[in-house]
């Protein structure tokens, strides 16, 4: 049913800055960074993420008003980073496990970078914890000549692994 919701966003970059191209974000703890783009913040899951968080993860980005427990930050938001994950996520991962890497990759599947982060901007939202997701980018084929897009750019600026070895 959320799958149905599925529409590209405004803003879907074909292979721009993807995982692929771009490795794994670079960041400090101790760093405050300030969100790039109004975001969701996720508050109702807890830091330790199961399958059925990691489904909402992707669901609040599909279909965002299937999912309650959001708190919606505001661009230049200050947050520091608490922990990461990164996974895999496809349009049938509810019927079977989420697999470590796909065996075979097609526009079913996402891959989404996402943050448990803390808020520490003056406001009314200061001191909130929850999970972001940072980026997630889209197989667009299963030719792998031009299999990724990026369907949620990354909110945080990040450095990149392959920003540092330019």
């Amino acid at each position: 049913m959320v799958g149905a919701e599925l529409s590209i966003p405004e803003d879907f970059e074909y292979g721009k800055k993807t995982f692929a191209s771009y490795g794994k974000f670079l960041y400090d703890d101790e760093t405050a960074y300030k969100l790039q783009d109004d975001s969701p913040l996720h508050v109702n899951l807890s830091q330790r993420l199961g399958k059925s968080a990691k489904a909402k993860l992707w669901e609040a980005e599909i279909s965002p008003k299937m999912v309650g427990g959001l708190v919606n930050l505001k661009k230049d938001t200050e947050v520091r980073i608490l922990a990461e994950t990164h996974y895999f996520y496809s349009l049938t991962s509810w019927r079977k496990p989420l697999p470590r890497e796909p065996k075979e990759y097609s526009s079913n599947i996402f891959e989404l970078n996402a943050f448990f982060i803390e808020v520490i901007s003056e406001g009314e939202d200061k001191g909130k914890t929850g999970w972001l997701v940072n980026q997630m980018d889209r197989y667009l084929d299963e030719t792998k000549n031009d299999p990724f897009g990026t369907w949620i750019p990354d909110r945080l600026g990040l450095d990149r692994e392959a920003d540092k070895k330019r």
